[in-house]
């Protein structure tokens, strides 16, 4: 996806009160949530879906 663009760095995480430590996200590449539970992760493969570019991935099995 980097060869087409599409890739953002995404935002660092700044509230830093709110960070857990034994969690770790691998979309920020920082500590403070799961990468399960990224809503800005979420919010890119939404908007991924919605400009069609995931149209071919199969998303059965995957859950919310």
């Amino acid at each position: 996806m980097e060869d087409k663009n599409l890739y953002k760095k995404p935002q660092k995480q700044s509230n830093f009160s709110r960070s857990d430590n034994s969690k770790y996200c691998r979309f920020h590449r920082e500590n403070g949530h799961e990468t399960s539970k990224c809503y800005q992760l979420r919010g890119y493969i939404e908007k991924l879906i919605m400009e069609g570019y995931l149209k071919d991935v199969d998303f059965e099995g995957i859950d919310d």
